[in-house]
């Protein structure tokens, strides 16, 4: 679970400290002030986990969002030296199983990730954007990777101190669904992190060997010493002399203790070697958030009065909101019945598509009538897309208990809700009722035993007060909402964030004066 974020020297977000991720995130401040750029470098990963790359990030996609390159999204009053960073503060991640995953040296304890914190920082070369660096912090162990190019070797510095390490290790940057590279070796052809544990493992059984019998040729039973889920420096030491059945390498180690030379190289190795599952667990994590994320563009779709369809089994609403009656016939009876009730209580209206043959209708059905949406204002097509992606993320987490449910939705959960300004052509009414959705769609999830996280990007000062009266009220508590606050520095170069939040009688902590005011010339 990411329950903490950081972004630095990405476009005018200078850093951006580290910002609590809350049920409901909204997002304000004046045009140009770097709220964009936060909600956007969301999508931005997510249309990077999709894809096999070269590299970790996709900085553009037609059907998302557009960074431009490297050079255009980085904060052009950053120094040479530094790199765009994103840093992440972690809780009870699993453990993953990689391809070929090796039971004796990779067994690792999930509680070695209960607290993790992550951070990498980007570079750029002629072949594209690479990670130079890596930072993680586990209860156990730091790590510290980096490199000077894209094909030097790492660096490495654990807990701390510099570790040389046995052989020639790079970064593999082609990533498939992922984001940080694996740590491979550079001798050997094939370019998964299996190579790396194979050399690091071996390096450990020679080392081994100095203090065996030199009758001894079975080598699984040295591997099997290295079967230690912890990471703690001395439960390795007590592993060491405990769990081998070999009587002269007990007896050789028996005076070891967690200051002994040889034992602190060999414990570096080890941690070495426990490397690429602790990364792999990561990647898993990160993609699977950013690739639960769903963004509203700012500009929905214009409403037609006909549309030319396909007939394609839709099953989720894309960011402008263009297939939203692709999606809406795509519904199977039981959905639509569910997504009826929902856009009522929202809205006090049914959405429909005429079975007649031909170009097809959106139809919006109220109490007198049924109406083309091209007839019934510009605000339903803005605001349909927003309450529909609402919907699916309620009835999703609604029907994830069934065991074929899960299978039904497993590719199209999106539990993180992006939203650039979600108000526009509404009137103030409209926009309260957009708060309300808000409301309703993190209590229906939580009651469903799953979550929702809803990113808004807003300048609208009814919304914000519609969440303090429903705070007031009781519907929703205060330490489910955060504020951020958006502001240019004196200089006006970069953004800095203010996090602030409501009382539990719905009133905002160190709200800044007249924030929502035309400013006197």
């Amino acid at each position: 679970m990411i329950n903490e974020l950081r972004i630095q020297n990405l476009r005018s977000i200078k850093d951006s400290s580290d910002i609590e991720l809350k049920p409901i995130m909204i997002l304000v401040g004046a045009n140009s002030s770097g709220k964009s750029t936060f909600l956007r470098s969301f999508p931005l990963f997510s249309q990077s986990v999709d894809k096999k790359l070269r590299g970790p990030v996709a900085w553009f996609d037609t059907s998302f969002v557009d960074f431009g390159d490297y050079k255009t999204a980085k904060n052009k009053y950053a120094s040479e030296l530094e790199g765009i960073t994103f840093s992440y503060k972690m809780s009870n991640i699993g453990v993953a199983l990689r391809r070929n995953f090796y039971p004796n040296v990779e067994s690792l304890s999930f509680k070695e990730l209960e607290e993790v914190y992550i951070s990498f920082s980007l570079k750029d070369d002629s072949k594209g954007t690479f990670i130079e660096s890596v930072r993680i912090n586990l209860k156990s162990v730091s790590y510290e990777l980096s490199v000077k190019g894209r094909n030097e070797n790492i660096e490495c510095v654990i807990n701390n101190e510099k570790v040389e390490i046995p052989d020639r290790f790079t970064f593999n940057f082609n990533t498939a669904f992922a984001i940080l590279p694996s740590f491979i070796s550079s001798t050997k052809l094939n370019e998964d992190g299996d190579s790396a544990v194979d050399l690091i493992t071996g390096k450990l059984v020679s080392m081994f060997k100095n203090h065996c019998n030199g009758r001894l040729r079975n080598n699984q039973r040295l591997e099997q010493i290295l079967c230690c889920p912890s990471l703690g420096k001395a439960e390795f030491l007590k592993q060491l002399k405990s769990s081998s059945d070999i009587k002269s390498f007990k007896k050789s180690i028996q005076n070891w203790s967690i200051s002994t030379s040889e034992f602190c190289t060999i414990y570096n190795y080890f941690l070495l070697l426990k490397l690429n599952v602790i990364i792999d667990s990561i990647n898993r994590e990160l993609a699977n958030f950013y690739h639960s994320c769903d963004y509203i563009a700012p500009m929905r779709a214009e409403a037609d009065r006909f549309y030319r369809i396909q007939g394609l089994q839709v099953q989720a609403v894309d960011p402008s909101g263009h297939n939203l009656l692709e999606f809406v016939a795509s519904l199977k009876p039981k959905e639509k019945e569910d997504y009826d009730k929902f856009v009522f209580e929202v809205l006090g209206i049914t959405v429909d598509v005429p079975t007649e043959s031909g170009m097809k209708s959106l139809k919006i059905k109220t109490q007198n009538g049924d109406f083309n949406i091209a007839d019934v204002g510009y605000g339903y097509s803005q605001v349909l897309p927003i309450i529909t992606k609402l919907w699916h993320t309620t009835f999703a987490a609604a029907n994830n208990a069934g065991y074929y449910s899960r299978f039904r939705f497993k590719e199209f959960d999106k539990t993180t809700i992006l939203m650039e300004q979600p108000e526009l052509h509404l009137h103030p009414a409209m926009q309260a009722k957009i708060a309300d959705t808000l409301v309703k769609t993190i209590n229906f999830t939580r009651e469903a035993d799953s979550s929702a996280t809803l990113i808004i990007e807003t300048h609208s000062q009814a919304l914000i007060n519609r969440l303090g009266r429903r705070i007031r009220e009781g519907k929703i508590a205060p330490e489910d909402i955060n504020v951020l606050i958006f502001q240019k520095d004196e200089e006006l170069k970069n953004s800095f964030i203010k996090q602030i939040s409501f009382t539990e009688n719905g009133q905002l902590k160190d709200w800044p004066y007249g924030f929502f005011d035309p400013l006197d010339d």
